[in-house]
């Protein structure tokens, strides 16, 4: 079995070009928002059940959105190379975001910051503009 690996430069380059649209943030701005949120939420935080079903659902959208956007302005890439870049890019954020735990806490400003968006995340309602 041959495997193919995405090299991270791509991968980063991917997932970090921009999409936008007259509607409101970049998709893939939302995309990185609810990564990190998410490493976050999973070294610092304590979502219960629903909490974190609720997110995920929002989250299972975003990326299905983010990987839509990137098939359409990469349409040389197929969606394996594709999920495979996504995938990447959200090891990378969130290993960021284990760094700043581990050197600085979970009472660091920044990972503070990230569990309120976290909270925002989970409130979400997709459609409503809220």
């Amino acid at each position: 079995m041959k495997i193919t690996l995405v090299p991270l430069g791509l991968a980063l380059l991917l997932a970090a070009s921009p999409v936008r649209s007259d509607d409101g943030p970049d998709i893939l701005q939302i995309f990185d928002a609810f990564v990190l949120s998410s490493a976050a939420a999973s070294k610092c935080g304590r979502p219960d059940e629903a909490t974190l079903q609720k997110f995920l659902a929002n989250f299972e959208l975003v990326w299905v959105r983010a990987a839509t956007a990137l098939e359409a302005r990469y349409p040389d890439r197929t969606k394996d190379q594709i999920g495979r870049a996504m995938k990447a890019k959200a090891d990378h954020l969130s290993n960021r975001v284990f760094e700043v735990v581990a050197a600085d806490g979970c009472g660091d400003a920044k990972i503070r910051d990230l569990l309120e968006r976290f909270k925002m995340h989970v409130l979400w309602e997709p459609g409503t503009g809220s």
